[in-house]
């Protein structure tokens, strides 16, 4: 908002904000002083989730049906005992009210915009939590179920307190492709999803893999590039909007035990 106030472009990490309300009220403002607003939503430029996108476009698969998604890493045991006063460089972390949803804010959330990207707008979400790490100050593992407003449906899981696991499957009425990362950390920090397969239901497979990409780097690109006028910001605050507005659904339910409506 003060960014807004100042004439100065925006971009924003993720979470976009902790609400709805204050998302709506964050892009009004950017829209009103005509500046560009842009967030760390930076999986989107993988080049396995640009060929996931160009695939689920093309009609390849079909009529798609159901994602499945698991975005997992070791965490949470770092975090056992530890507060947000007494690890203040990663305080918003260890705050349920500035991280709803626990791990689907810190890791999740990546999966949720995918989710939002390809599929559309999410009617409604169901999710659960299981704790085994000692103190620490979130639920570490949440799964989420999901139905998009298309009728398609969705699951995403996400954990603190497991070992390396980054996926993305998609079904649909003429076969299913599936995208995985590495299981190693340090190409994982590079980029988090890497291959793509695919079968089809004549028997057609095929697999790639691609290169990782600074994706960080894209993003400030893309930020800078809609500045100067060249093109538009490539994530929608639409979306933008609703991708907060699933996080805060996802807390609604793990708070309630209940289904949440979007």
């Amino acid at each position: 908002m003060r960014g807004a106030a100042a004439g100065k472009h925006v971009l924003a990490e993720k979470p976009f904000t902790l609400t709805k309300a204050e998302a709506e009220k964050a892009v009004a403002a950017c829209t009103k002083a005509e500046i560009v607003v842009a967030v760390g939503h930076d999986n989107r430029f993988y080049p396995a989730i640009v060929e996931l996108k160009r695939l689920v476009d093309a009609g390849t698969l079909g009529s798609i049906l159901h994602a499945e998604a698991n975005l997992s890493r070791e965490g949470s045991i770092k975090l056992a005992g530890k507060t947000a006063a007494s690890a203040p460089s990663t305080g918003w972390r260890l705050d349920g009210r500035e991280a709803p949803g626990g791990v689907i804010a810190h890791l999740g959330i990546h999966r949720l915009d995918s989710f939002v990207q390809l599929f559309g707008k999410i009617d409604r979400v169901f999710a659960q939590a299981s704790h085994v790490t000692p103190n620490a100050p979130f639920a570490d593992s949440v799964n989420v179920l999901v139905r998009f407003r298309s009728g398609m449906t969705g699951y995403l899981g996400s954990s603190l307190a497991t070992t390396l696991n980054s996926r993305f499957q998609v079904f649909g009425s003429h076969g299913w492709l599936e995208l995985r990362g590495p299981c190693d950390m340090q190409e994982y920090l590079r980029t988090s999803l890497r291959s793509v397969s695919i079968r089809l239901n004549d028997g057609q497979t095929d697999t790639r893999e691609f290169d990782a990409v600074d994706s960080v780097k894209l993003n400030f690109e893309a930020f800078a590039d809609a500045i100067e006028g060249k093109v538009p910001y490539p994530v929608p605050v639409d979306e933008m909007i609703h991708v907060v507005a699933v996080v805060e659904a996802v807390a609604r339910s793990l708070e309630t035990g209940q289904p949440a409506f979007v």
